[in-house]
This record gives structure tokens, sequence and C-alpha cells, in this order.
């Protein structure tokens, strides 16, 4: 009786066989384990708005945005003016990253807006994803009306948000 011993009827040892299976055996081990994959994320979308005062736009108005992240750290500070209109618009905030552990995206937003040495919270949440968009599942535009009180808004993310800017 012969044993084929560790050389399989194809003429391939296992062990180069096993050479190409032990990557991918690895890969999903690693996914399993609770790595998130490489990517672009999205800590916070585009926004976008026009200020208004007792119904007319706000030339010149300090908008202040700021946005934490519990795992990626601070963003830098934007500060912007309003246009000749009283519109802004913000850019999205993302971060590359080569892969992290498994975690719960938490991201804080502070939009302020000044005029006149007069502060308003014009936005003020969270964003529990990295999605595009992913605050509302829609493009983040904002009509600010700096004459009515604070509102609270549905966002995604539990408790919402709170603020003078009302999303379109």
């Amino acid at each position: 009786m012969t044993m084929h011993g560790s050389t399989p009827r194809s003429g391939r040892s296992i062990t180069a066989r096993a050479s190409r299976v032990w990557p991918v055996i690895c890969l999903v081990l690693l996914c399993l384990s609770g790595c998130v994959a490489p990517g672009l994320y999205t800590l916070s979308s585009r926004m976008e708005g026009t200020v208004f005062m007792e119904g007319q736009p706000v030339p010149g108005a300090e908008i202040r945005f700021e946005a934490e992240s519990a795992w990626f750290g601070e963003n830098e500070p934007v500060v912007i003016r309003t246009d000749e209109r009283g519109r802004f618009v913000i850019d999205a905030w993302r971060k590359a990253s080569a892969g992290a552990l498994y975690h719960q995206a938490v991201i804080s937003q502070t939009l302020t807006i000044e005029l006149d040495d007069a502060i308003y919270v014009g936005w003020r949440g969270s964003k529990m994803n990295y999605a595009n968009n992913g605050e509302l599942d829609r493009p983040l535009v904002f009509v600010c009306e700096l004459d009515r009180p604070e509102q609270r808004y549905e966002t995604n993310s539990p408790g919402g948000a709170t603020g003078v800017c009302r999303p379109t």
C-alpha cells in the first residue's frame, strides 16, 4: 500500500496550497476581530446656510464651526463670514484611516454665529456615523434666523440637535 503523504493527487504539496489560503484566513479573522476597513471617513458633512435677522439677510456675521471626534480628535476650527447675501459654506471634515478597531462614531458638532457681540448657537448636535450627509440623510442646508429661539431638530443621533439654524 502506497501512502500519498503530503503530496495530493494534483501534484502540489499541501504546504504550497496552505501558503495561498493562509493570507485569506488571516484577513477573514482580522475582519471578524472587530476592525473597520481603511478609507476616508466623513466626520462632519458639508454645511451651507443663510443667516437672517428680522427677515433680512445678515452680511458679515462670523460663523464658527468646531467638531470633535472621540476617535479622531478635534478638527481645526473653521471661522468664516457670511457673504453679502448672508450665505455661508463650510466644507466637510474628512479623515483618512488605514483601518482601526471597530468603534461607535461619536462626533460632536457646534456651529455658532456671532453678530454685534452676541453669540447664537446655530447647530449643536452629535453625529454617530461616518456617512456623508449622515446627520440627516440629506445635505445640510440651513436657514438661520437669529431672532428666533433655539429649536430642537430630529437627526440620526439620539437627542437630535438644537439651535437657531433650521435644516431645510
